[in-house]
């Protein structure tokens, strides 16, 4: 079994229902999490994430979050395996994931 796990890094902003409507556009069977500032700051840490947060002036929504854009594959004992920009033309992302699968 594939578990897909969209994590939000808005801490200020976004609640966990909001971050589950989001991960829902990713698809159905995606888990979206998200969590407070220790945890973000902990997960994006251990997955050497960039996250900031930018003003935006004159804007209704205040600020917008620049982040890291990365895919992880992670085997069943939470080690990563693999880290990709684009899961979708990355060949080795594709070789990976069967191995580790094993189909």
């Amino acid at each position: 079994m594939v578990n897909k796990v969209f994590i939000s890094v808005d801490y200020k902003r976004d609640t966990p229902k909001l971050v589950h409507e989001y991960g829902q556009y990713f698809g159905k069977d995606f888990i979206s999490l998200t969590g407070n500032q220790l945890q973000i700051e902990a997960i994006t840490n251990a997955y050497a994430v960039h996250f900031e947060f930018v003003p935006l002036k004159d804007s209704a929504m205040e600020y917008t979050v620049d982040h890291t854009s990365r895919f992880y594959l992670l085997n069943k004992e939470g080690q990563t395996v693999g880290s990709y920009s684009d899961i979708i033309n990355d060949p080795q992302f594709k070789k990976d994931l069967k191995k580790l699968v094993k189909l």
